[in-house]
Parts: C-alpha cells; sequence; structure tokens
C-alpha cells in the first residue's frame, strides 16, 4: 500500500523508509516472546528437578551425639556403590590421625572423590562406616559433620558479591580482621590492597580473578571456618606455580593443628605425609610413607616414576631409555585412538596448549613421542579425577 502511494506521489521517499523502519520494530515483540518462552521452559524444567530433589527421600540417619573434638578420623570396612550398581569402593579400612595430614593418591576412576565425599558426610553408606574418634558419623546430630568437617575441592565457587560477604560465608559473625588474617595467609592481603580491599566485587565463579586467586579466596574461606577435619580434594590442581606453593604451604602449616586429609594427583606434592593411602578400582592396594611406598616397587613407584617421567620430557631432561620406557606407558589402542593423522593443533591441544615451537624447543619429538606426552599430560598433569 506504502508503496502504491508512493508510485502515486501521494507519499514522499523520507516517509517510505520512516515506514520501512517501523515494519522490522513490530516484529521485535515477536522475537522477544519467542525467547521469553524458551527461557520460561527452561525454568520450569529446572524447578520440576529442583522439587523433585527436595522431595527425594534419603536414606541418611543420625543420631543425638556430639563431634568428638579434636579426635582422628577413620573408615573401617567401608564400601560404596551408586544407585546403577557401580561398586566405587570395597572394603576400606583407613586411619586419619589428628594433628597429621594423610594423603589418598591413585589413578583416574580409583574412587578417591568418592572416599572424600564419604569423609565429608555428603554420601552415607549401609556398607562400613566412617568413625570419628569412637563415633560412627550415623550416632551424630544431623549438622555436627557441616559443623566439623569441610571439603574443599579443585573448584570451589565463589558468589557475585563483595570480598567480605563472601568470606563470610564460613563465618557469619567473622571480624575483618579475622579476614584479613586469612587473606595474608593465602598471599592475597596486597593484592586485594590494590583494589577495595574486602568491599572488592567478586564476580560468579571468581571470573575477575585468575584461577589460582580465586581458589586461595576458597582457601581462605575455609581457613576461617575454622574446621576440625579438612579434606582437600585435588584443591592445589589447575592453578599457577605461585597459587600451588602458597596452597600446599598452608595445607602443611593447617595439618599441626587438624585434622589433614589431602587428595591429589600430583604424588610430588604428598611425598612430606604422614602416610599415603594407594587406591586402585576402589580397593586399597597400598599405604605408608613416601620412601617405604618406593621401596615397595608397586603401583605408587610406579605413578611416580611416570609422572617424574613427564615432568623431565617437558624439561628436555629425559635420556632416550626413559623415554622408550614412557612411550610404553601409553597403550597402542590409546595411541591409535588419538589418529595417526591428528593436526598439530590437536596435539596441542592434547597436551594443554603446548605450541610448535614449544615443541620443537623440546627436542623435536617425532610424532608418535607428541602424541604420548600429549596423552599423558591429558591424563596426570590436568589432573582427571576418579
Amino acid at each position: 500500500m506504502s508503496l502504491k502511494q508512493y508510485q502515486a506521489g501521494d507519499l514522499n521517499l523520507y516517509a517510505l523508509l520512516f515506514i520501512l523502519l517501523l515494519i522490522m520494530e513490530f516484529f521485535v515483540p515477536m522475537r522477544t516472546l519467542s525467547s521469553y518462552f524458551h527461557i520460561a521452559m527452561t525454568g520450569i524444567a529446572s524447578a520440576e528437578r529442583i522439587l523433585d530433589l527436595m522431595k527425594r527421600k534419603t536414606d541418611f540417619s543420625y543420631g543425638e551425639a556430639d563431634y568428638q573434638k579434636e579426635s582422628d578420623l577413620s573408615v573401617r570396612h567401608l564400601s560404596y556403590s551408586y544407585a546403577d550398581g557401580f561398586e566405587a569402593l570395597t572394603d576400606l579400612t583407613m586411619q586419619f590421625p589428628y594433628q597429621q595430614l594423610t594423603a589418598i593418591v591413585g589413578p583416574s576412576g580409583s574412587g578417591k572423590s568418592t572416599l572424600a565425599a564419604l569423609l565429608a558426610g555428603q554420601y552415607q553408606t549401609k556398607e562400613g562406616q566412617v568413625f570419628c574418634g569412637n563415633l560412627p558419623f550415623q550416632e551424630l546430630k544431623k549438622d555436627e559433620i557441616a559443623k566439623n568437617v569441610i571439603r574443599i575441592s579443585h573448584d570451589g565457587h565463589l558468589f557475585q558479591d563483595t570480598l567480605k560477604n563472601n568470606l563470610r560465608l564460613a563465618k557469619e559473625e567473622a571480624t575483618e580482621e579475622e579476614m584479613i588474617r586469612v587473606l595474608e595467609k593465602v598471599g592475597l592481603l596486597d593484592f586485594f590492597k590494590t583494589r577495595e580491599g574486602l568491599e572488592t566485587m567478586i564476580l560468579s565463579q571468581g571470573k575477575n580473578l585468575s584461577g589460582g586467586q580465586a581458589q586461595r579466596v576458597c582457601l581462605a574461606r575455609a581457613l576461617l571456618f575454622d574446621a576440625q577435619v579438612y579434606i582437600f580434594d585435588e584443591a592445589s590442581s589447575n592453578v599457577d606455580s605461585t597459587s600451588e606453593k602458597i596452597i600446599l604451604e598452608q595445607i602443611y602449616r593447617l595439618s599441626q593443628e587438624k585434622t589433614v586429609v589431602y587428595i591429589s594427583h600430583r604424588l610430588d606434592t604428598v611425598k612430606e605425609a604422614s602416610n599415603i593411602y594407594v587406591l586402585n578400582h576402589g580397593h586399597l592396594i597400598e599405604h605408608g610413607q613416601h620412601d617405604q611406598l618406593m621401596k615397595e616397587k608397586g603401583l605408587y613407584k610406579k605413578l611416580y616414576q611416570e609422572q617424574t617421567a613427564i615432568d623431565r620430557f617437558l624439561t628436555d631432561d629425559l635420556t632416550e631409555e626413559e623415554l622408550d620406557d614412557l612411550e610404553d606407558v601409553t597403550s597402542e589402542a590409546e595411541l591409535v585412538d588419538l589418529g595417526d593423522s591428528a593436526s598439530e593443533a590437536e596435539l596441542d591441544d592434547l597436551g594443554d596448549g603446548i605450541s610448535e615451537n614449544e615443541l620443537d624447543d623440546l627436542g623435536a619429538p617425532t610424532t608418535r613421542e607428541r602424541k604420548t606426552v600429549a596423552n599423558r599430560a591429558r591424563k596426570d598433569l590436568r589432573g582427571e579425577k576418579g
């Protein structure tokens, strides 16, 4: 109609263009309605899942006892199976003494994180028990475990709020002096002083912080909580070397005052532990101190030597014989799965972003060597968890 009016001379060019622009605006509400529909459907689905979770009955049982302060933690004949029937842990008996650091290590899928969840009271099982001193967890009051046992993972959550409010999640009545003290322990006090101090705004998941800084904020919050038992589940993985050093220092320092359980895939970080438990496919196969386990020539020594070989390879400090042993670590099937025609970019991605120039600097390894170190780096150095 407008076009005919324009052709008849009843409408000038500017009026026609104005009408054409307005036509586009008429469709905006329809497009908006479509997007809101998808958001609404997602919200409804999420709400249904939340309601299902709230209605779900659990087999958790509680008693009336208080947590025994300054006591050892232990598990006795502990087994755990998931709902699909997969048996993650089988007949574990372990001791976690007070004022000592006890390490749990093992290959990916060995059950380390499942054990951490049981020790933190997040799971319960009727096959064996977790004990605080002489009391099984089932005899403790409902909130006693949460008040005295804390689990710190590698991906602790930070909320979009001030640093102060993120820290106060651990201790609502914490004073600014207490918060400053824990920030100093984790090496972040000077950093936040250059911002707005305790009023510094933290984005969700700590997106305005580096990975190491975000993890140290989580550690500071855990220190402020002042629990009886600290369970560090890969808490020092995927962070920069400075943050890893600070986190490990605090973990070992904390073990002089609390019961500390440290789970790690990096065996060089557990060498000083009072006791090391080695898991494999849910079974406890070795335990002892680092020197003792190295003498036994079992799985622990094998894993330790593999990681050491990879670290030395990446620093161009590996003999030909050790390189041959390193190639034997990865099976032929795994190498085939990577694909003989894998591009350099794909190999770089598997090797945690190692560039072509950096690979050349490592001594111009062959394609097979590239695949081997990339595969091992993916599994061991990046910290895939079990």
